[in-house]
Protein backbone atom coordinates (compact mmCIF):
# COMPACT_ATOMS: atom_id res chain seq x y z
CA UNK A 1 0.00 0.00 0.00
CA UNK A 2 2.62 2.25 -0.01
CA UNK A 3 3.70 5.27 2.66
CA UNK A 4 -0.41 7.00 3.14
CA UNK A 5 1.17 8.75 5.85
CA UNK A 6 1.67 12.21 3.52
CA UNK A 7 -1.49 11.98 1.44
CA UNK A 8 -4.85 13.60 1.50
CA UNK A 9 -7.24 12.53 4.11
CA UNK A 10 -9.72 11.64 1.23
CA UNK A 11 -6.77 9.68 -1.06
CA UNK A 12 -5.83 7.81 2.65
CA UNK A 13 -9.19 6.88 3.13
CA UNK A 14 -9.30 5.12 -0.76
CA UNK A 15 -5.81 3.17 -0.37
CA UNK A 16 -6.88 1.79 3.26
CA UNK A 17 -10.75 1.19 1.97
CA UNK A 18 -9.58 -0.79 -0.54
CA UNK A 19 -6.39 -2.53 0.82
CA UNK A 20 -9.04 -3.47 4.24
CA UNK A 21 -11.53 -4.31 1.53
CA UNK A 22 -9.35 -7.03 -0.37
CA UNK A 23 -7.94 -8.29 2.82
CA UNK A 24 -11.71 -8.73 4.07
CA UNK A 25 -12.69 -10.47 0.98
CA UNK A 26 -10.46 -12.49 0.87
CA UNK A 27 -11.36 -13.79 4.63
CA UNK A 28 -14.96 -13.85 3.81
CA UNK A 29 -14.43 -15.99 1.00
CA UNK A 30 -12.48 -18.10 2.78
CA UNK A 31 -14.39 -19.05 6.17
CA UNK A 32 -17.82 -18.43 5.73
CA UNK A 33 -18.16 -22.05 5.11
CA UNK A 34 -15.59 -23.09 7.67
CA UNK A 35 -16.97 -21.96 11.60
CA UNK A 36 -19.57 -19.67 12.40
CA UNK A 37 -16.61 -17.73 14.47
CA UNK A 38 -14.79 -16.69 10.96
CA UNK A 39 -17.57 -15.34 9.74
CA UNK A 40 -18.00 -12.84 12.87
CA UNK A 41 -14.91 -12.24 12.52
CA UNK A 42 -15.78 -10.97 9.01
CA UNK A 43 -18.47 -9.12 9.86
CA UNK A 44 -17.35 -7.11 12.92
CA UNK A 45 -14.16 -6.15 10.99
CA UNK A 46 -16.62 -4.60 8.15
CA UNK A 47 -18.69 -2.77 10.86
CA UNK A 48 -15.69 -1.60 12.50
CA UNK A 49 -14.42 -0.04 9.56
CA UNK A 50 -17.58 1.01 8.16
CA UNK A 51 -18.40 3.27 11.57
CA UNK A 52 -14.70 4.55 11.42
CA UNK A 53 -14.46 6.41 7.83
CA UNK A 54 -18.25 6.67 8.04
CA UNK A 55 -18.08 9.35 10.66
CA UNK A 56 -15.31 11.11 9.05
CA UNK A 57 -16.67 10.98 5.36
CA UNK A 58 -20.55 12.21 6.87
CA UNK A 59 -22.64 9.70 5.13
CA UNK A 60 -25.53 10.15 7.04
CA UNK A 61 -27.19 12.15 4.57
CA UNK A 62 -26.50 9.77 1.66
CA UNK A 63 -27.48 6.97 3.53
CA UNK A 64 -30.99 8.58 4.24
CA UNK A 65 -31.66 9.74 1.05
CA UNK A 66 -30.94 6.75 -0.83
CA UNK A 67 -31.82 3.93 1.06
CA UNK A 68 -34.69 5.68 3.77
CA UNK A 69 -37.30 3.15 3.02
CA UNK A 70 -35.51 -0.25 3.64
CA UNK A 71 -33.36 1.53 6.64
CA UNK A 72 -36.75 2.29 7.76
CA UNK A 73 -38.64 -0.33 7.26
CA UNK A 74 -35.73 -2.29 8.76
CA UNK A 75 -35.84 0.00 12.24
CA UNK A 76 -39.79 -0.92 12.40
CA UNK A 77 -39.63 -4.43 11.62
CA UNK A 78 -36.23 -5.11 14.66
CA UNK A 79 -38.92 -3.14 16.70
CA UNK A 80 -41.68 -4.99 16.38
CA UNK A 81 -39.62 -8.16 17.25
CA UNK A 82 -38.98 -6.99 20.34
CA UNK A 83 -42.48 -5.70 20.69
CA UNK A 84 -43.45 -9.62 19.30
CA UNK A 85 -42.06 -10.80 22.67
CA UNK A 86 -43.40 -7.99 25.45
CA UNK A 87 -46.63 -8.31 24.33
CA UNK A 88 -46.56 -11.86 24.45
CA UNK A 89 -45.18 -11.74 27.90
CA UNK A 90 -41.43 -12.27 26.82
CA UNK A 91 -38.44 -11.00 27.95
CA UNK A 92 -37.16 -9.01 25.13
CA UNK A 93 -33.56 -10.58 23.41
CA UNK A 94 -31.03 -8.15 22.01
CA UNK A 95 -29.18 -10.60 19.91
CA UNK A 96 -28.12 -8.59 16.92
CA UNK A 97 -25.85 -11.65 15.38
CA UNK A 98 -28.89 -13.72 15.62
CA UNK A 99 -30.95 -11.64 13.07
CA UNK A 100 -30.36 -10.83 9.35
CA UNK A 101 -32.01 -7.28 9.03
CA UNK A 102 -29.58 -6.08 11.95
CA UNK A 103 -26.82 -7.92 10.33
CA UNK A 104 -27.68 -6.48 7.18
CA UNK A 105 -26.99 -2.87 8.86
CA UNK A 106 -24.22 -3.45 9.57
CA UNK A 107 -23.21 -4.33 5.64
CA UNK A 108 -24.99 -1.24 4.82
CA UNK A 109 -22.84 0.76 6.64
CA UNK A 110 -19.81 -0.95 4.42
CA UNK A 111 -21.14 -0.08 1.01
CA UNK A 112 -21.53 3.71 2.29
CA UNK A 113 -18.13 4.32 3.74
CA UNK A 114 -16.07 5.24 0.75
CA UNK A 115 -15.02 8.53 -0.82
CA UNK A 116 -15.72 8.93 -3.82
CA UNK A 117 -13.39 8.22 -6.88
CA UNK A 118 -12.07 4.58 -6.36
CA UNK A 119 -15.29 3.64 -5.40
CA UNK A 120 -15.98 1.28 -8.51
CA UNK A 121 -12.39 -0.05 -8.49
CA UNK A 122 -12.77 -1.32 -5.50
CA UNK A 123 -15.99 -2.98 -5.96
CA UNK A 124 -14.64 -4.49 -9.23
CA UNK A 125 -11.25 -5.53 -7.02
CA UNK A 126 -13.84 -7.36 -4.20
CA UNK A 127 -15.63 -9.07 -6.93
CA UNK A 128 -13.05 -10.69 -8.41
CA UNK A 129 -11.33 -11.59 -4.99
CA UNK A 130 -14.55 -13.34 -4.27
CA UNK A 131 -15.13 -15.08 -7.71
CA UNK A 132 -11.30 -16.59 -7.16
CA UNK A 133 -11.63 -17.51 -3.58
CA UNK A 134 -14.70 -18.99 -3.69
CA UNK A 135 -14.29 -21.24 -6.55
CA UNK A 136 -10.83 -22.12 -4.50
CA UNK A 137 -13.18 -23.47 -1.78
CA UNK A 138 -15.24 -25.45 -4.06
CA UNK A 139 -12.20 -26.93 -6.01
CA UNK A 140 -10.51 -27.93 -2.46
CA UNK A 141 -13.86 -29.79 -1.43
CA UNK A 142 -14.07 -31.79 -4.87
CA UNK A 143 -10.24 -32.96 -4.45
CA UNK A 144 -11.37 -33.73 -1.25
CA UNK A 145 -14.23 -35.97 -2.17
CA UNK A 146 -12.27 -37.52 -5.26
CA UNK A 147 -9.01 -38.40 -3.50
CA UNK A 148 -9.99 -38.94 0.07
CA UNK A 149 -6.86 -36.18 1.09
CA UNK A 150 -7.53 -34.74 4.50
CA UNK A 151 -6.34 -31.18 4.55
CA UNK A 152 -4.78 -30.58 8.01
CA UNK A 153 -7.10 -27.49 9.06
CA UNK A 154 -9.96 -27.72 10.17
CA UNK A 155 -10.66 -31.30 10.18
CA UNK A 156 -12.55 -32.76 7.12
CA UNK A 157 -14.88 -35.85 8.10
CA UNK A 158 -17.15 -37.24 5.56
CA UNK A 159 -20.45 -38.44 7.27
CA UNK A 160 -23.27 -40.42 5.85
CA UNK A 161 -21.89 -39.62 2.22
CA UNK A 162 -22.31 -35.68 3.13
CA UNK A 163 -19.47 -33.60 2.49
CA UNK A 164 -18.07 -31.35 5.68
CA UNK A 165 -15.36 -29.92 6.45
CA UNK A 166 -15.39 -27.14 3.56
CA UNK A 167 -19.27 -28.19 3.00
CA UNK A 168 -19.61 -28.49 6.73
CA UNK A 169 -22.85 -26.32 7.45
CA UNK A 170 -23.85 -27.88 3.96
CA UNK A 171 -27.70 -25.96 3.96
CA UNK A 172 -25.51 -22.44 4.19
CA UNK A 173 -23.41 -23.64 2.04
CA UNK A 174 -26.01 -24.35 -0.36
CA UNK A 175 -27.03 -20.40 0.26
CA UNK A 176 -24.17 -19.48 -0.13
CA UNK A 177 -23.00 -21.35 -3.37
CA UNK A 178 -26.19 -20.85 -5.34
CA UNK A 179 -25.99 -17.29 -4.48
CA UNK A 180 -22.48 -16.51 -6.24
CA UNK A 181 -23.55 -18.72 -9.01
CA UNK A 182 -26.29 -16.68 -9.81
CA UNK A 183 -24.65 -13.23 -9.33
CA UNK A 184 -21.28 -14.67 -10.91
CA UNK A 185 -23.66 -15.88 -13.92
CA UNK A 186 -25.39 -12.98 -15.00
CA UNK A 187 -21.87 -10.99 -14.84
CA UNK A 188 -20.10 -13.51 -17.39
CA UNK A 189 -23.31 -12.68 -19.72
CA UNK A 190 -24.29 -9.29 -19.49
CA UNK A 191 -21.22 -7.24 -17.96
CA UNK A 192 -19.43 -5.41 -20.55
CA UNK A 193 -15.95 -5.93 -19.59
CA UNK A 194 -12.77 -8.03 -20.87
CA UNK A 195 -13.75 -11.06 -22.18
CA UNK A 196 -11.20 -12.53 -19.60
CA UNK A 197 -12.96 -11.59 -16.88
CA UNK A 198 -15.86 -12.94 -18.17
CA UNK A 199 -14.76 -16.07 -18.79
CA UNK A 200 -13.14 -16.25 -15.59
CA UNK A 201 -16.65 -15.28 -14.01
CA UNK A 202 -18.21 -17.91 -15.96
CA UNK A 203 -15.80 -20.73 -14.77
CA UNK A 204 -16.39 -19.61 -10.79
CA UNK A 205 -20.49 -19.93 -11.76
CA UNK A 206 -19.61 -23.25 -12.90
CA UNK A 207 -17.83 -24.06 -9.93
CA UNK A 208 -20.36 -22.29 -7.94
CA UNK A 209 -22.88 -24.34 -9.46
CA UNK A 210 -21.52 -27.72 -9.13
CA UNK A 211 -21.04 -26.50 -5.30
CA UNK A 212 -24.40 -26.13 -4.42
CA UNK A 213 -25.70 -29.65 -5.90
CA UNK A 214 -22.53 -31.02 -3.79
CA UNK A 215 -23.96 -29.55 -0.96
CA UNK A 216 -26.60 -31.61 -0.67
CA UNK A 217 -29.04 -28.61 -0.17
CA UNK A 218 -32.23 -29.77 -2.14
CA UNK A 219 -33.80 -26.19 -1.07
CA UNK A 220 -30.82 -24.46 -3.05
CA UNK A 221 -30.87 -26.87 -6.06
CA UNK A 222 -34.46 -25.47 -7.16
CA UNK A 223 -33.73 -22.18 -6.05
CA UNK A 224 -31.10 -22.07 -8.26
CA UNK A 225 -32.47 -23.87 -11.18
CA UNK A 226 -35.03 -21.03 -11.01
CA UNK A 227 -32.91 -18.04 -10.47
CA UNK A 228 -30.78 -18.84 -13.82
CA UNK A 229 -33.56 -19.59 -15.77
CA UNK A 230 -34.77 -15.98 -15.22
CA UNK A 231 -31.12 -14.79 -15.69
CA UNK A 232 -30.70 -16.82 -18.93
CA UNK A 233 -34.11 -15.34 -20.90
CA UNK A 234 -33.35 -12.26 -19.77
CA UNK A 235 -31.21 -12.23 -23.01
CA UNK A 236 -32.61 -14.60 -25.48
CA UNK A 237 -33.76 -17.88 -26.15
CA UNK A 238 -30.86 -18.78 -27.71
CA UNK A 239 -28.72 -17.84 -24.57
CA UNK A 240 -31.78 -19.91 -22.61
CA UNK A 241 -31.32 -22.94 -24.44
CA UNK A 242 -27.29 -22.99 -24.27
CA UNK A 243 -27.35 -22.04 -20.43
CA UNK A 244 -29.70 -25.08 -20.31
CA UNK A 245 -27.53 -27.08 -21.65
CA UNK A 246 -24.68 -26.09 -19.67
CA UNK A 247 -26.80 -26.56 -16.54
CA UNK A 248 -27.46 -29.86 -17.38
CA UNK A 249 -23.82 -31.10 -18.26
CA UNK A 250 -22.73 -29.84 -14.93
CA UNK A 251 -25.67 -32.14 -13.30
CA UNK A 252 -24.74 -34.94 -15.35
CA UNK A 253 -21.27 -34.37 -14.39
CA UNK A 254 -21.59 -34.40 -10.71
CA UNK A 255 -24.01 -36.83 -11.06
CA UNK A 256 -21.83 -39.25 -11.95
CA UNK A 257 -18.92 -38.33 -9.83
CA UNK A 258 -20.91 -38.24 -7.01
CA UNK A 259 -23.76 -40.92 -6.74
CA UNK A 260 -24.93 -39.92 -3.16
CA UNK A 261 -25.43 -36.50 -4.88
CA UNK A 262 -28.11 -37.89 -7.27
CA UNK A 263 -29.83 -40.08 -4.51
CA UNK A 264 -30.56 -36.74 -2.75
CA UNK A 265 -31.60 -34.38 -5.53
CA UNK A 266 -33.96 -37.55 -6.86
CA UNK A 267 -35.57 -37.00 -3.14
CA UNK A 268 -37.14 -33.77 -4.05
CA UNK A 269 -39.64 -35.39 -6.11
CA UNK A 270 -41.00 -37.64 -3.69
CA UNK A 271 -43.67 -35.91 -1.52
CA UNK A 272 -45.34 -38.94 -0.24
CA UNK A 273 -42.12 -41.37 1.23
CA UNK A 274 -39.64 -38.65 1.82
CA UNK A 275 -39.44 -38.63 5.93
CA UNK A 276 -37.70 -34.76 5.32
CA UNK A 277 -40.37 -33.62 2.87
CA UNK A 278 -43.29 -35.24 4.70
CA UNK A 279 -42.52 -33.58 7.74
CA UNK A 280 -42.09 -29.70 5.95
CA UNK A 281 -45.91 -30.32 4.86
CA UNK A 282 -46.89 -30.70 8.95
CA UNK A 283 -44.54 -27.39 9.51
CA UNK A 284 -46.44 -25.60 7.34
CA UNK A 285 -49.79 -26.73 9.05
CA UNK A 286 -48.31 -26.45 12.31
CA UNK A 287 -47.68 -22.83 11.31
CA UNK A 288 -50.82 -21.92 9.89
CA UNK A 289 -52.40 -22.95 13.07
CA UNK A 290 -50.45 -20.58 14.66
CA UNK A 291 -51.04 -17.61 12.70
CA UNK A 292 -54.62 -18.40 12.54
CA UNK A 293 -54.53 -18.22 16.44
CA UNK A 294 -52.01 -15.29 16.48
CA UNK A 295 -52.48 -13.31 13.58
CA UNK A 296 -51.53 -9.50 14.86
CA UNK A 297 -48.74 -10.47 16.87
CA UNK A 298 -47.57 -13.88 16.59
CA UNK A 299 -46.14 -15.81 19.80
CA UNK A 300 -43.05 -14.04 19.75
CA UNK A 301 -39.73 -13.59 18.22
CA UNK A 302 -37.48 -16.68 18.42
CA UNK A 303 -40.65 -18.83 20.47
CA UNK A 304 -41.41 -21.05 17.42
CA UNK A 305 -39.15 -23.88 19.30
CA UNK A 306 -41.20 -23.38 22.63
CA UNK A 307 -44.71 -23.20 20.75
CA UNK A 308 -44.62 -25.70 17.29
CA UNK A 309 -44.63 -28.78 20.10
CA UNK A 310 -47.96 -27.90 21.19
CA UNK A 311 -49.17 -27.03 18.17
CA UNK A 312 -47.62 -30.32 16.65
CA UNK A 313 -50.05 -32.69 19.00
CA UNK A 314 -52.96 -32.83 16.69
CA UNK A 315 -50.87 -34.16 13.59
CA UNK A 316 -48.68 -36.63 15.77
CA UNK A 317 -51.54 -39.53 15.45
CA UNK A 318 -50.03 -39.59 12.17
CA UNK A 319 -46.42 -37.85 11.99
CA UNK A 320 -43.73 -39.01 14.21
CA UNK A 321 -41.94 -35.66 14.25
CA UNK A 322 -37.75 -35.28 14.56
CA UNK A 323 -36.14 -32.63 16.80
CA UNK A 324 -36.29 -30.32 12.98
CA UNK A 325 -39.82 -29.61 14.27
CA UNK A 326 -38.00 -26.96 17.05
CA UNK A 327 -36.06 -25.05 14.47
CA UNK A 328 -38.54 -23.21 12.58
CA UNK A 329 -41.22 -23.40 9.92
CA UNK A 330 -39.06 -24.71 7.04
CA UNK A 331 -39.81 -21.83 5.30
CA UNK A 332 -38.98 -18.03 6.57
CA UNK A 333 -41.99 -16.26 5.63
CA UNK A 334 -44.71 -18.40 7.47
CA UNK A 335 -41.73 -18.36 10.46
CA UNK A 336 -41.67 -15.23 10.56
CA UNK A 337 -45.64 -14.47 10.49
CA UNK A 338 -45.63 -17.19 13.37
CA UNK A 339 -43.46 -15.38 15.85
CA UNK A 340 -43.88 -11.85 14.55
CA UNK A 341 -47.77 -11.99 13.23
CA UNK A 342 -48.67 -10.46 9.94
CA UNK A 343 -47.62 -6.73 10.80
CA UNK A 344 -43.91 -8.19 11.57
CA UNK A 345 -44.29 -10.64 8.27
CA UNK A 346 -45.70 -7.18 6.18
CA UNK A 347 -42.32 -5.23 7.72
CA UNK A 348 -40.25 -8.03 6.40
CA UNK A 349 -41.36 -7.93 3.27
CA UNK A 350 -41.49 -4.10 2.80
CA UNK A 351 -37.47 -4.39 3.72
CA UNK A 352 -36.43 -7.09 1.50
CA UNK A 353 -38.81 -5.82 -1.57
CA UNK A 354 -37.38 -2.37 -0.55
CA UNK A 355 -33.88 -3.71 -1.16
CA UNK A 356 -34.75 -5.31 -4.58
CA UNK A 357 -36.47 -2.62 -5.66
CA UNK A 358 -33.30 -0.85 -5.15
CA UNK A 359 -31.33 -2.82 -6.88
CA UNK A 360 -33.37 -3.99 -10.48
CA UNK A 361 -35.54 -0.79 -10.67
CA UNK A 362 -33.41 2.12 -9.23
CA UNK A 363 -30.06 0.61 -11.02
CA UNK A 364 -27.46 3.93 -12.05
CA UNK A 365 -25.64 3.69 -15.25
CA UNK A 366 -26.48 2.02 -18.95
CA UNK A 367 -27.14 -1.67 -19.72
CA UNK A 368 -23.71 -3.53 -19.51
CA UNK A 369 -22.11 -0.85 -17.58
CA UNK A 370 -20.41 -1.76 -14.20
CA UNK A 371 -22.79 -0.21 -11.64
CA UNK A 372 -25.83 -1.87 -13.69
CA UNK A 373 -24.31 -4.95 -14.12
CA UNK A 374 -23.11 -5.24 -9.99
CA UNK A 375 -27.01 -4.22 -8.85
CA UNK A 376 -28.61 -6.08 -11.17
CA UNK A 377 -26.50 -9.36 -10.33
CA UNK A 378 -27.05 -8.58 -7.10
CA UNK A 379 -31.08 -8.22 -7.71
CA UNK A 380 -30.89 -11.67 -9.41
CA UNK A 381 -28.80 -13.08 -6.48
CA UNK A 382 -31.73 -11.70 -3.95
CA UNK A 383 -34.02 -13.39 -6.15
CA UNK A 384 -32.43 -16.79 -5.06
CA UNK A 385 -32.94 -16.09 -1.65
CA UNK A 386 -36.72 -15.53 -2.01
CA UNK A 387 -37.07 -18.49 -3.41
CA UNK A 388 -35.27 -20.31 -0.94
CA UNK A 389 -36.87 -18.89 1.32
CA UNK A 390 -40.15 -20.90 0.81
CA UNK A 391 -38.00 -24.20 2.10
CA UNK A 392 -35.81 -22.37 4.46
CA UNK A 393 -34.40 -19.62 6.29
CA UNK A 394 -32.46 -18.17 3.93
CA UNK A 395 -33.42 -14.45 4.78
CA UNK A 396 -32.60 -14.50 8.23
CA UNK A 397 -29.61 -17.19 8.87
CA UNK A 398 -26.61 -15.14 9.57
CA UNK A 399 -24.12 -17.76 7.70
CA UNK A 400 -26.86 -17.81 4.86
CA UNK A 401 -27.20 -14.49 4.73
CA UNK A 402 -23.60 -13.24 4.43
CA UNK A 403 -23.36 -13.72 1.38
CA UNK A 404 -25.87 -11.86 -0.18
CA UNK A 405 -25.15 -8.71 2.07
CA UNK A 406 -21.61 -8.82 1.21
CA UNK A 407 -23.01 -8.48 -3.17
CA UNK A 408 -25.15 -6.26 -1.79
CA UNK A 409 -22.40 -3.94 -0.23
CA UNK A 410 -20.75 -4.30 -2.79
CA UNK A 411 -23.31 -3.06 -5.47
CA UNK A 412 -23.70 0.05 -3.82
CA UNK A 413 -20.31 0.89 -3.85
CA UNK A 414 -20.62 1.49 -7.34
CA UNK A 415 -23.90 3.11 -7.39
CA UNK A 416 -22.48 7.04 -6.94
CA UNK A 417 -19.34 6.09 -9.38
CA UNK A 418 -19.13 6.97 -13.54
CA UNK A 419 -20.65 4.63 -15.80
CA UNK A 420 -17.38 3.68 -17.73
CA UNK A 421 -15.92 0.34 -17.99
CA UNK A 422 -13.69 -0.94 -15.84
Amino acid sequence: MGDVRNLPKGIQHERIAGTVLSGLAILYAITILLSHSAAYFAVAGLALFAIIIWRRTGGVAATFSRLRVPLLSLAAFVVWEILSRVLNGKQPTFAPFDDAPVLFSSLLLFGLTFDPGKKKEAAVKAVLVVSAASSLVVLLGILQHVTGLTYPLPKQPLRDGKLYGFFRYYIQAGCTFSTLAVFFSFLALYWRTSRTRRIMLGISAAFMFAGTVMTFARTYFLSLLGSLVLVFTRKSLRTAVLGATAMAAVIAIVFALFPPVRSRAASIFDVHKNPSNVERLYLMRIAADIITDHPVIGVGQREWEHTAGAYSTPYRKDWNFSEALYAHAHNVYLTVASETGLVGLALFLTFWLSVAVLLLRKTPGGQGTTSWALNQGTGYALINLFMGGVFDESLRRPLSFLCIAFLIAVALLARDAPDEKV
